[in-house]
């Protein structure tokens, strides 16, 4: 049970930075047009959300006493929850073991109901269950693009391969590809929307995308990673 604490507490403190961190990204960053730093931003706000919970603050003070008041303030703050989920663990435990002269006299009785631990076991059911489901859809996603590759004609325009697509959707590149509806194939525009994918193929775009793609697998339940990879 205590694990499973620490796992619902760790994606707890995870989704809280993304959400702080993104919410900065909305208010200061969004409208900018500096796109290479505002990639690496989001991407960096979701590794860096990953890996906050591993780390400790329990370090030598430094020489701005702000800075130290903040870290001191936060840590407690984490420190408290921690405590706090160690009380009630403490009490269930106690609670859970009946008296010797208890034990005697109620012999036939059923044990007490776990109702903390069925939550849990709950919760987490639902969260593998979102995970496996949103991987799933990823790997969906990866195999339809590749029988995409396979199956449509495709022509090399200006260095880059031009996958041509039946379905009038907009065009898009995943890795070396450029998908692009076959009847703007012929249309004036063509050069400029080859171009544009270009970008995205050079930069590597996509592999920004599958690495939030699976991190927001594991993040399902956070509204915000999604609108996240929109703005990605």
């Amino acid at each position: 049970q205590e694990k499973m604490m620490k796992i619902i507490i760790y994606l707890f403190e995870s989704s809280a930075v993304l959400i702080v961190l993104y919410l900065l990204y909305e208010v200061f960053m969004k409208k900018e047009t500096f796109f290479n730093f505002n990639r690496f931003y989001l991407i960096g706000i979701v590794a860096f959300s990953l890996l906050l919970p591993f780390i400790s603050f329990d370090f030598n003070k430094g020489k701005i006493a702000a800075v130290d008041h903040s870290i001191e303030e936060f840590n407690d703050f984490r420190m408290s929850y921690y405590e706090t989920i160690e009380t009630w663990e403490y009490k269930a435990f106690n609670e859970s073991i009946p008296e010797e002269a208890s034990i005697v006299s109620n012999k036939q009785e059923n044990s007490p109901v776990d109702w903390e631990t069925i939550v849990i076991m709950a919760l987490l059911g639902v969260y593998i269950m979102g995970v496996l489901i949103y991987v799933s859809k990823l790997l969906w996603t990866l195999s339809r693009l590749k029988r995409m590759v396979s199956t449509y004609p495709k022509t090399k325009i200006n260095g880059v391969m031009v996958v041509n697509i039946p379905d009038p959707s907009a065009s898009f590149s995943f890795f070396g590809y450029a998908f692009i509806y076959k009847e703007k194939m012929e249309t004036a525009e063509i050069n400029q929307i080859i171009a544009h994918e270009k970008v995205h193929i050079e930069q590597r775009h996509s592999i920004d995308l599958i690495f939030v793609q699976l991190i927001a697998a594991f993040l399902w339940f956070n509204p915000l990673i999604w609108r996240l990879i929109k703005s990605l």
